[in-house]
């Protein structure tokens, strides 16, 4: 069972008060996955939004096919596939992302939480506006790494 003391972990949703995390605890799955597991690739469908609870995940970009550029890795209370988020028709993972240990993570269908958020736009505003945050930090890492490349 998923409790909202787990969801109260997860950075993209610290701001939200306990009616909130509940409403987000009722859309939410666990999944474990193995040491090596893809949970998707680039290109792929965006599908979910993922949280780690315990384990660690990298993503990464393909430069050619079975041969990836790691950009960042995240631990627990990271989120990853924030494209599923990101509510325009087509969506897909501009990275693919890797459990680099056993990872255990809750995980919500993009168009369940667009369907949240139209009914809470309270609910819907926090969690895009943390969202937002957590694509912003990104960026700026991909940023620095551009300019250790090419600087």
């Amino acid at each position: 069972m998923i409790e909202t003391a787990d969801l109260k972990q997860i950075n993209l949703l610290k701001s939200l008060d306990e009616k909130k995390l509940e409403r987000m605890r009722d859309l939410a799955s666990l999944e474990s996955e193995r040491k090596g597991h893809f949970f998707y690739n680039v290109e792929d469908p965006a599908e979910k939004l993922y949280a780690i609870l315990t384990g660690r995940v990298g993503l990464a970009v393909a430069k050619h096919e079975e041969h990836y550029t790691w950009v960042i890795e995240l631990g627990p209370s990271s989120s990853f596939g924030v494209s599923s988020a990101i509510f325009t028709p087509g969506r897909t993972h501009m990275t693919c992302a890797k459990a680099l240990t056993d990872v255990k993570a809750l995980s919500w269908r993009g168009e369940e939480l667009r369907k949240l958020f139209e009914k809470d736009h309270e609910l819907g505003y926090r969690f895009m506006a943390e969202l937002s945050r957590t694509i912003k930090d990104r960026l700026k890492i991909k940023n620095i790494q551009c300019m250790d490349i090419y600087g």
